[in-house]
């Protein structure tokens, strides 16, 4: 189960914006893939960028809280993958798939030195600058995003 770059696969998430264009300065940090569905893959466990491993995912529980899929929504009976499609993906989602990159890149700058090393600079510089049409305040995890605007210095 080591973390090598070879090639994806589709059971991956891999997200851009739905303009195909990063809105700076998130455009500095890359779009990462993960890989937590099948084992068979030597990259299983694995966050990834550009064929490059920033972090080894030691609890999958503690990756997908950090995406909002909370215990809550476990319980409801709603899987991960349909989650990430209503949430993030989808025509009309309550958030972008960018917005799905900031937490990714959130949940690497708390445990991967590799992604702070890289990209400190960058996720230091996204804070409080959220670009989204789609900020909630009434959601915890949109309003504990480290770009929605209340972290602004």
């Amino acid at each position: 189960m080591g973390c090598s770059s070879e090639s994806t696969g589709a059971d991956e998430m891999a997200v851009e914006s739905r303009s195909g264009a990063a809105a700076a300065p998130l455009a500095a940090i890359p779009t990462f893939k993960y890989n937590l569905s099948d084992i068979r893959k030597s990259h299983y466990g694995c966050i990834l960028a550009d064929g490059e491993v920033y972090h080894r995912v030691g609890n999958a529980n503690d990756f997908f809280t950090a995406l909002g899929y909370t215990e809550k929504i476990r319980k409801s009976g709603l899987l991960l993958d349909e989650f990430l499609w209503e949430r993030y993906n989808r025509n009309g989602a309550a958030k972008s798939e960018q917005c799905l990159q900031v937490q990714i890149a959130a949940y690497l700058h708390k445990h991967s030195a590799n992604f702070r090393n890289a990209f400190g600079s960058a996720y230091q510089e996204m804070i409080g600058k959220c670009i989204s049409d789609a900020i909630d305040n009434g959601d915890d995890h949109c309003l504990n995003c480290p770009r929605h605007p209340q972290f602004a210095c």
